[in-house]
């Protein structure tokens, strides 16, 4: 048939038409009509949610970003962690030649206390 568009396999037409309404009392009727030509009318709300629901059901992108939280909200505490008691036992023996000089228990609790805050902020 001349003129009739031509679907190829590997490729989509997909196409919208924007329709502004004098009166959103009128969507209803619309809608009707345009269904009943076998086409989507969809209101703005509509329109959104299904572009969400088709990014976060039809790909992976949901599922990469909650495996991406998951990780770093384990990951960096972890690491976190291991920098402080790397440098806590690195730094034993100074804790125990001060206590033996007489420093204060809060003074030394302030030693340890400064380091792990500033590591459990850029953690």
């Amino acid at each position: 048939m001349p003129g009739a568009p031509v679907l190829s396999v590997n490729s989509i037409t997909i196409s919208y038409i924007l329709a502004e309404l004098k009166d959103p009392a009128d969507a209803p009727a619309i809608q009707k009509e345009v269904a009943r030509l076998a086409y989507f009318a969809l209101t703005k709300g509509e329109f959104i949610q299904r572009i969400s629901n088709f990014y976060k059901c039809q790909t992976a992108i949901g599922t990469n970003i909650f495996l991406m939280t998951i990780i770093s909200v384990i990951a960096g505490p972890s690491m976190s962690g291991q920098a402080f008691y790397t440098f806590t036992l690195e730094n034993l023996e100074k804790f125990g030649a001060l206590k033996a000089i007489d420093a204060k228990g809060r003074e030394l609790v302030y030693m340890i206390r400064f380091p792990a805050t500033i590591k459990a902020l850029t953690g």
